[in-house]
């Protein structure tokens, strides 16, 4: 779900901007079909006027951040990324 913070009287969830997931991308990858790349946003840090009190860090450290993806059509998790969490900047896994 993308919210980017974007109606009226609604707060960041649980208080913490970096647990509002703004944008999720998914694009194969170029040259191997077998692979997708995903993409998330997180931490609308860049409003003019936040709605709540920010952090400099970009992820929660007490929060999990995953992407499950159904490979098979069948509703059900197939794999699970796990991203770490307490980092600064761009993670591959």
């Amino acid at each position: 779900m993308s919210h980017h913070y974007s109606g009226p009287n609604i707060g960041f969830p649980h208080g913490d901007a970096r647990l509002d997931l703004t944008d999720l991308y998914a694009f194969p990858t170029p040259g191997n079909v077998g692979k997708s790349i995903l993409i998330m946003n997180a931490h609308p840090s860049s409003s003019l006027r936040p709605p709540g009190q920010i952090s400099l860090e970009p992820f929660a450290t007490d929060a999990l951040y995953e992407f499950k993806t159904d490979t098979n059509g069948d509703s059900f998790a197939d794999t699970i990324a796990r991203l770490p969490t307490g980092l600064s900047g761009v993670r591959n896994i």
